[in-house]
């Protein structure tokens, strides 16, 4: 049976260039990640190609094993030495934030 894909959207392209950002800064190959997350290698490599659809909780094993909090790995903005992590593309692609979501009914 063949496994289900889901669509690729543009957070997992920012996901997967921040692990190997992080990954490279402390000079960990994606085995030694992998060991100190608790997660497979194969897996931790296709989050990092931006070919896996990743659960927040090993999203948040990801952070621990990399040394920082889960929300830095979804980080947009600016990176290390202040570059841009993704490109204007990529953010354009982002659908708008709603902030209407939290609204309580009456």
């Amino acid at each position: 049976m063949p496994v289900k894909r889901t669509h690729k959207g543009p957070l997992r392209d920012i996901l997967g260039k921040n692990m190997r950002r992080l990954r490279a800064a402390r000079k960990l190959t994606q085995e030694a990640l992998a060991y100190d997350c608790g997660i497979n290698r194969t897996y931790l490599s296709g989050v990092e190609r931006s070919e896996r659809n990743v659960s927040i909780d090993n999203i948040a094993r990801i952070a621990k094993g990399l040394g920082i909090e889960p929300w830095k790995l979804l980080k947009t903005t600016r990176g290390l030495h202040d570059r841009p992590l993704v490109s204007q593309s990529v953010m354009s692609a982002l659908p708008p934030i709603s902030t209407n979501c939290c609204v309580a009914a009456k």
